[in-house]
């Protein structure tokens, strides 16, 4: 699986994920965000087969 295969959509405080590999298979997942997660500086990253999702919390003030 690569960064081609991945999608990620927000849907209000959720992220949607779906990721699809090249034999066809596919997963989705859906993650509610707490109110003070930052989706928009979100980092991808594929580890070892292994999708690796940050999403940040703004610091608090």
């Amino acid at each position: 699986m690569g960064r081609e295969g991945v999608e990620i959509r927000r849907r209000g405080r959720a992220i949607e994920i779906v990721a699809r590999r090249k034999d066809g298979n596919a997963y989705f997942s859906t993650f509610e965000l707490p109110k003070n997660a930052v989706p928009e500086e979100r980092v991808l990253r594929i580890r070892g087969g292994l999708l690796v999702l940050i999403i940040p919390k703004r610091k608090r003030i």
